[in-house]
């Protein structure tokens, strides 16, 4: 299937197009758009924190597709993809890293642990992460991190406390969603099980 775009832009104002061979950019439409606002965070995969913009009802706005052009409070941060394809009714744009919200994850060793019992060991694992909201105003952040799975019969891992995340199991993700107060720090733990063979050793 070939799908057709036909969108017009009409030129609001007379421009004077300069001979010669250089790109020139010409602004044919300007728009205000209102977004909400909020951070996401994997830190298992970046330990970054990323402001993302998300446009409800986007399809009334003739967006197209193609690459954009992201500026924060007139500073360039990069380029992002307007995926119009997209079922959703909110349109999801990344804005970058945001610097001032930090996120750290660590395993505690402290309260971690190696048991043997008979042929096999059970291991205990606490991960802790603590994020801080360094901006001077409050944000919503979405915080995600994920247990590991298997398909080894031979190895069983088993949530033991989701620290007050929501859980997909069939994925293992868990998902907390904060409201962080300026300077406000929070920190969330949870922790899982793996019991295999003793002579195994399992990595993810």
């Amino acid at each position: 299937d070939q799908q057709l775009l036909n969108q017009q832009f009409e030129v609001e104002l007379p421009y004077d197009v300069v001979q010669g061979f250089n790109a020139q950019t010409v602004t044919l439409q300007s728009k205000e758009i209102p977004v909400m606002y909020k951070h996401v965070t994997v830190p298992s995969i970046n330990p970054q924190v990323y402001l993302v913009a998300e446009i409800a009802d986007w399809s009334k706005y003739n967006l197209l597709p193609g690459s954009a052009t992201i500026q924060v409070q007139g500073t360039y941060v990069g380029t992002t993809m307007l995926n119009t394809a997209a079922t959703s009714d909110t349109l999801a744009l990344t804005l970058g890293i945001d610097k001032q919200v930090n996120v750290q994850r660590n395993v505690l060793k402290d309260v971690s642990s190696v048991k043997f019992l008979g042929s096999s060991k059970l291991q205990t694992f606490t991960y802790e992460i603590v994020v801080k909201n360094n901006k001077q105003e409050g944000i919503a952040l979405q915080l995600q991190d994920q247990i590991p799975l298997t398909t080894n019969t031979d190895i069983q891992i088993e949530l033991k406390d989701a620290g007050g995340a929501t859980i997909t199991d069939d994925k293992g993700f868990l998902t907390w969603q904060l409201n962080l107060a300026p300077g406000e720090v929070k920190k969330m733990q949870y922790t899982f099980t793996v019991r295999c063979p003793k002579d195994k050793i399992v990595r993810w």
